[in-house]
């Protein structure tokens, strides 16, 4: 299979990061006394990338100027890749964008056009600009894109040699040895002989050739999603209240189980760290019975216990952290049987504690009293392969029945079964059950202590 690259770039990413808006008081964004990006009231005034600061200034004296953040262009990048991430397991964080490999992809998501349409549409969604080609490698789709193009996979070769040569990526005086010479297009450039080349030009050029037709492939540094998920929020003018908080807390929600499904893993724990107005962070644990990847089974859990949490001062910042995690494989079901939901303990757990849900366990314990208890977790304590039967209704604590030869009003009919243990503990047991049947024809279960000769009802057989 021919392998495809995508490249995808954010015009406006230096603004977005800003929360610059597009509209209102011309705004630009400068990097080394020079202009990076501008906003549309910026533009309509005769502002634009490349100009000096002082030039911008002298065109717009009213102009509002912030100096480019790289470090958080470097983070919503990282975000984004996560999105795409959803469409190709190779991601590549390249010169201010993203460059996936889409041609596996294609079995899942459709041909090359429908999967760069998909791509398109997120941004679309959110009226955020975005710029997207395609081609045999990555430097070929970027320099589509450099060029407002964006051909079919069909008409990548025709496309590529009907480009200048000045929209190659190398110094102006090799533009102006190549326009001396009568090549003007990249296809003039590919008809020389390879020696040819190699004699007039750097060798550099011809490896940028090889890189450009995809017959030489550069290696990329493929993005993989952290191990742990962390992202904050900070918000000015603070959260004053539980409702405003919710959507914020829903967002990170949504990133964190996209985050789950690339890594096929599910959490059993959500921490939520947030900061008040006092710089104090407070810390929220949401305990999950066990390890979700779904939206919905996370919110639940999260609002209950933000109910239960009481709000000190304005939110200023929050955080959510993960790093408890599991490995994650869908259930097979049928296709008319119906995924089981274990959200009402994921509910109950948030509303009443961690404690609130307990399991009978089985304990290694010959005496029924103390053969069984309550746990956190189910019991994976095995049973005895060979166990005398038992009755189904234990009597705690034990009724007495007397201390003659047999129990009043009970037949003895099987035993005994001898027991003698507890003498570790403080509370020795020497026993001998029956198996009896009362007057009214009912089954019971009986034991004689064997130190002080008493009988005692110990439960009932269904």
């Amino acid at each position: 299979m021919t392998a495809v690259f995508a490249k995808l770039v954010f015009p406006a990413l230096a603004l977005e990061v800003l929360e610059i808006p597009q509209d209102g008081v011309a705004t630009v964004v400068y990097a080394g006394q020079r202009v990076v990006a501008a906003n549309t009231q910026a533009l309509a005034n005769g502002l634009y990338p490349g100009m000096t600061l002082s030039l911008a200034h002298s065109l717009c004296p009213s102009v509002h100027t912030q100096v480019q953040r790289p470090d958080l262009e470097r983070q919503w990048l990282h975000h984004w890749a996560h999105w795409a991430y959803r469409y190709s397991d190779q991601v590549a964080i390249q010169h201010g964008g993203l460059c996936l490999e889409i041609a596996a992809s294609q079995r899942l998501f459709g041909e090359v056009s429908r999967i760069l349409e998909q791509l398109k549409a997120t941004h679309r969604q959110v009226q955020r600009p975005i710029r997207i080609a395609s081609g045999l490698s990555p430097e070929m789709a970027a320099l589509f894109l450099a060029e407002d193009l964006c051909p079919d996979p069909n008409d990548y070769w025709q496309t590529l040699q009907a480009c200048p040569v000045r929209a190659l990526p190398i110094e102006a005086a090799q533009h102006t040895r190549m326009q001396r010479m009568g090549l003007v297009t990249i296809g003039d450039l590919l008809a020389l002989p390879q020696r040819d080349r190699l004699r007039r030009f750097p060798k550099e050029l011809d490896t940028l050739l090889h890189a450009l037709t995809g017959q030489q492939l550069r290696p990329l540094n493929w993005f993989k999603p952290p191990p742990v998920f962390q992202r904050t929020l900070a918000f000015d003018p603070g959260l004053v209240t539980q409702e405003m908080m919710r959507f914020p807390m829903r967002r990170l929600l949504q990133e964190a189980c996209q985050w789950l499904r690339l890594r096929q893993s599910a959490t059993d724990q959500l921490c939520w760290r947030i900061t008040d107005a006092s710089r104090h962070t407070h810390t929220l644990l949401v305990q999950l019975n066990q390890p979700e990847s779904g939206l919905e089974t996370l919110t639940d859990p999260t609002w209950l216990t933000l109910e239960r949490w009481r709000l000190p001062s304005a939110v200023y910042a929050m955080c959510l952290h993960i790093d408890r995690l599991s490995r994650h494989t869908p259930d097979a079901l049928d296709l008319f049987q119906a995924r089981p939901s274990q959200a009402w303990r994921h509910r109950l757990m948030a509303r009443l504690g961690p404690d609130c849900i307990q399991w009978p366990t089985r304990v290694q314990d010959p005496r029924p009293e103390h053969a069984n208890r309550y746990g956190l977790s189910p019991s994976e304590t095995a049973l005895p392969q060979r166990l005398p039967e038992r009755p189904l209704w234990i009597v705690h604590p034990p009724e007495r029945l007397g201390s003659g030869a047999t129990p009043q009003g009970h037949q003895l009919l099987c035993g005994p079964e001898r027991l003698e243990t507890g003498w570790w503990d403080g509370q020795p047991a020497r026993r001998q059950y029956w198996i009896t049947r009362t007057e009214d024809h009912r089954h019971a279960w009986v034991y004689q202590d064997a130190i002080d000769r008493q009988w005692w009802l110990s439960g009932w057989f269904n």
